[in-house]
């Protein structure tokens, strides 16, 4: 899936990765105003893509198209979360068909897109969310935060509060990603944060979400003004690191 940004807003697209060289059929679709900050396909329906945009919606397409011929989106659904707040990602829950959790502010919320109920609110924080992933191994959300704090959230009991402790003592932006399923083995316990330290430099730092009292390690990546977007392969049990874009 691909973003194309325009003047009147984005447009949502989808191209096929067995279709080698130029593709110039494209279609891309937009039903959002503003940037789309956040795409992520369904693990439980590939053919599902939710987009988090910077008017505080969550939109949820279908993309169909026999093989061969381009792809086509239909938006299924618009979740407006908040008219003010940009949402900065939407996660598809790994063990739960159809439930995303969507991040704008300080609050993260629950969505259940085949119901097409309203969104649950989790325990409202006191800094801004700037990214997000859900925990396999437990059904939970960690969040990173923008007061350099890495938050744990338990869906099953929204108006608890959120566990919080320390993640990077930088102020710069960082992101948060999850180490694999219970098919991976103990992968499914641990995430991993990017940000940088007192001294600027860029850190990546690794948890044990059975106890995020401190990292199970930390190292430096060198400096440099661009955040990090960790990507992990669970079934080679690769960590990649590279700046966004």
């Amino acid at each position: 899936a691909f973003v194309e940004q325009g003047a009147g807003g984005a447009a949502v697209g989808v191209v096929r990765v067995d279709r080698p060289g130029k593709q110039a059929d494209l279609r891309p679709e937009s039903c959002q105003q503003g940037a789309v900050l956040d795409l992520a396909f369904s693990p439980h329906d590939p053919a599902l893509l939710s987009s988090a945009a910077a008017d505080g919606t969550v939109a949820i397409w279908r993309a169909q198209g026999d093989s061969g011929d381009p792809v086509a989106l239909h938006h299924r659904v618009t979740l407006g979360l908040a008219s003010s707040t940009r949402v900065v990602c939407a996660r598809w829950s790994p063990s739960v068909e159809g439930i995303v959790a969507a991040v704008a502010g300080k609050k993260a919320v629950i969505w259940d897109v085949n119901r097409q109920a309203e969104p649950v609110a989790l325990a409202k924080l006191s800094a801004p969310l700037q990214d997000a992933c859900w925990l396999p191994a437990s059904n939970g959300i960690i969040s990173l935060n923008t007061d350099r704090t890495i938050a744990l959230f338990d869906p099953r009991h929204p108006g608890a509060s959120a566990e919080t402790h320390e993640a990077h003592s930088g102020r710069a932006a960082g992101r948060v990603v999850s180490g694999g399923t219970s098919t991976h083995g103990q992968l499914e316990h641990y995430v991993y944060t990017t940000g940088t330290n007192l001294t600027r430099d860029r850190e990546l730092a690794g948890w044990d979400v059975r106890n995020l009292s401190h990292a199970i390690f930390r190292a430096k990546i060198g400096g440099g003004t661009s955040s990090l977007l960790p990507v992990v392969v669970p079934d080679t049990k690769i960590l990649f690191l590279g700046p966004p874009g």
